[in-house]
């Protein structure tokens, strides 16, 4: 029996992380169950105040509320709900013949149908600004902005769990010679170069724009080392990427860890920067390689 007991306690254990997962993570789930929920609350104020003309306005609330989190599937399914809520709280009323029920509740179907459609057409555009907002242009790499914001919570999850983090700053060497001398064209490859291999190569890590030719890589789950091996490959390869003439481009990167190096964005790339000036010395100024490997010219 006892083995019993804990077996379902186990079981429930399981079902409940399981629930919850899914509440966090899918936002159709997140979407219907927060909706229906603030729907039941209506309903029950609703019939508390004896149902009156007024609140009908409310229901308006749990249509926006799954339509801005789980978009139209969710949105439409509100609607319906909705009205046959109201063409039930229509029927229960005397004064109501069966045809006033009847168009009343067509007419609702068209409004909220159509209301869905514009706010989750709203809420989409809103998305998308947002979305531009945080991303870079040029490389479509999230800009500082979007760093800040994705970086915290990384941070505050590794540091919460006890994982590994790792940051890298990556800094493209004599970026400027290269581009006074190439031109701006040139100069904008290599930038998008670099901001493509670095997303290709980095396992699950967010990359993105510091400002000018300096990058940062935010990698979850990741040890030094392994951040270590990933800019390593990246930077043959995009020395390869980037080989125009006898030249091509180069980069010197450091990297910090969560908790070792500090606990906080700031703290990390100051550690990430100092570090990455060290490797930069050692590159003995690789950023334009005067000769290009027979390697490379292969």
């Amino acid at each position: 029996m006892r083995k019993l007991a804990y077996d379902v306690r186990e079981r429930v254990y399981d079902a409940t992380m399981w629930c919850r997962d899914t509440y966090l993570h899918v936002a159709a789930v997140r979407a219907a169950i927060d909706s229906i929920l603030a729907h039941i609350g209506l309903c029950l104020i609703d019939g508390w105040l004896g149902h009156p003309l007024g609140l009908r306005m409310a229901y308006i609330f749990p249509i926006w509320l799954a339509a801005k989190r789980g978009g139209r599937i969710p949105g439409f399914v509100m609607v319906v709900v909705t009205t046959l809520t109201l063409m039930r709280f229509d029927m229960n009323s005397s004064t109501n013949t069966i045809e006033a029920v009847r168009n009343n509740t067509i007419l609702r179907l068209g409004v909220l149908c159509g209301l869905m459609l514009f706010i989750e057409h709203l809420e989409s555009d809103l998305r998308r600004y947002a979305n531009m907002a945080k991303r870079d242009a040029l490389t479509c790499s999230l800009n500082r902005l979007g760093l800040d914001e994705y970086a915290k919570r990384a941070i505050d999850r590794a540091l919460a769990s006890g994982g590994m983090l790792s940051i890298a700053m990556i800094d493209c060497d004599k970026f400027k010679e290269l581009n006074d001398q190439f031109g701006h064209e040139y100069g904008d490859h290599i930038l998008k170069t670099l901001a493509r291999l670095l997303r290709r190569y980095s396992q699950g890590g967010v990359v993105a724009r510091n400002g000018g030719d300096e990058f940062v890589i935010v990698l979850p789950g990741r040890t030094p080392n392994d951040a270590r091996a990933i800019l390593e490959k990246v930077y043959w390869k995009f020395r390869e990427a980037t080989v125009l003439g006898d030249r091509c481009a180069s980069f010197s990167y450091g990297i910090s860890r969560v908790g070792a190096d500090g606990t906080s964005l700031r703290e990390l790339m100051v550690a990430a920067d100092k570090n990455m000036y060290l490797h930069k010395a050692s590159r003995q100024g690789n950023a334009i390689v005067e000769g290009a490997d027979k390697k490379l010219m292969a």
